[in-house]
């Protein structure tokens, strides 16, 4: 049975919600030193790593990091927001179920498609798996609840949390839409690239907005105020789900593919601004106080300035594209890294609420830190290469031509970068583990 949120403890749904996200995150780390390797010219052909390998560990990495460990923390957070009544934990074992399904397709001679937002492996059984954990995911987040508390996110938080949820249920829809549109006689690259298309655009919005809740969840524990007035707030959150409401209708009416970026161009860009001025306009009043719990407060701090700094330098990168280089993939990467670093963060302060005092508190303060520039030098690589025309975005190493030096360095910077993002997740999950010792014990 769940816990009343008014009690000690939280949900035991939103705990397995979150172990599953970070036990994802794990997983996407490893994977993902495959890829830096394989992006640092001459140490793939030296290790022989074989390019399909890291094909297919970029699909697996790919919905590991930005799908279940997206999304799983979403679902605890849902958990937090509004306890439910008896039998909560259902759709998180669905959820786990489904993973270890699609997981299970990795290990099968399918073929890798590099379908953008949702790479796929072409086994039945890779599509039966990601279905199954979405739809677990999705009861969660848009069920009713039987309690409301300020026990764990303030008011502003959970009608963030929300609004990801029912993005994310738009998504599912825009993405079950594709699918009744689709061309049979399609290739499997086509045909994938069709699928999920649209519901990825759409499934950005919901990153986004999950992301702004966990700004407005720390800026409350750094400023010890709500950023944004009431009016404010939900002018933000209209502004993420006002557009993705519209996934689904631009797919039956098979509107161009760009119309989704213009969507996305017009609907996160203002939200995300809007959130950063009056946040900053709110914090510029009210100071840094002196009397918050340390060390939450320099946490929080932290790893905000970390998350929106990453996001509006994601911003950046993404109005310099110019055709199909790496600046895409840096791009795409900071823009990912923002939302991770952000999630990182909000979890190491739950940690001391849920009776799991940070292990190494220090440690814990400059984690977000050690992730976040990580992740910042490794777009930047991109971005040097990307600057003077690298392309293969979606190519490995015995396919990557690096020409000129500058593109040399650039990957060896972005190699470099990736290694420091790597000792920043080692970091978080070791902080995790070593904090949810006695958590796991009582």
């Amino acid at each position: 049975m769940e816990t009343n949120p008014l009690s000690l403890r939280p949900p035991t749904s939103a705990l397995r919600w979150f172990a599953l996200a970070i036990v994802a995150l794990a997983g996407a780390g490893m994977l993902a030193s495959v890829l830096v390797l394989t992006r640092v010219p001459g140490v793939a052909s030296a290790l022989d790593l074989d390019p399909a390998l890291a094909t297919r560990s970029l699909v697996v990495h790919v919905n590991l990091a930005t799908g279940v460990w997206f999304f799983a923390v979403l679902a605890g957070l849902a958990c937090l927001a509004e306890t439910f009544g008896p039998s909560g934990e259902g759709p998180v074992t669905v959820a786990v179920i489904g993973v270890v399904v699609f997981l299970a397709a990795a290990v099968s001679p399918a073929a890798a498609v590099l379908s953008d937002y949702v790479p796929v492996l072409d086994h039945p059984a890779f599509f039966v798996g990601l279905a199954t954990f979405a739809a677990g995911v999705a009861f969660d987040v848009v069920r009713p609840r039987a309690f409301t508390s300020d026990r764990w996110l303030p008011r502003e938080v959970r009608y963030g949390v929300r609004a990801a949820g029912y993005v994310f249920v738009i998504a599912m829809a825009t993405t079950a839409a594709a699918y009744l549109c689709r061309d049979p006689t399609a290739t499997p690259a086509a045909r994938y690239q069709h699928l999920f298309w649209g519901g990825g655009h759409v499934l950005q919005f919901a990153a986004t907005a999950a992301m702004v809740a966990t700004w407005l969840f720390l800026f409350r524990n750094a400023v010890g105020v709500p950023a944004l007035a009431s009016t404010i707030t939900a002018i933000v959150f209209a502004l993420l789900v006002a557009p993705a409401m519209l996934g689904p209708i631009l797919v039956l009416t098979r509107q161009s593919p760009a119309a989704f970026t213009s969507l996305m161009e017009v609907g996160i860009f203002p939200a995300v601004v809007l959130v950063v001025v009056a946040g900053a306009s709110t914090a510029r009043r009210h100071g840094r106080p002196s009397d918050l719990h340390w060390p939450v407060q320099p946490i929080a701090e932290r790893g905000l300035i970390v998350g929106v700094g990453m996001t509006l330098l994601g911003f950046a990168l993404g109005a310099a594209i110019r055709g199909d280089t790496t600046l895409t993939p840096a791009h795409y990467h900071i823009s990912i890294g923002a939302v991770t670093v952000s999630f990182m963060t909000t979890l190491l302060v739950l940690l001391p609420r849920f009776g799991a005092p940070l292990s190494h508190p220090r440690l814990a303060m400059w984690q977000p830190v050690l992730y976040g520039g990580g992740q910042t030098v490794f777009a930047l690589g991109l971005a040097i290469a990307g600057f003077w025309g690298s392309s293969g975005r979606k190519l490995y190493d015995a396919s990557q031509h690096v020409m000129a030096s500058a593109e040399r360095i650039g990957w060896i910077v972005a190699g470099l970068g990736g290694l420091l993002a790597f000792a920043g997740g080692i970091a978080f999950i070791a902080l995790v583990v070593g904090s949810t010792r006695r958590l796991m014990t009582t």
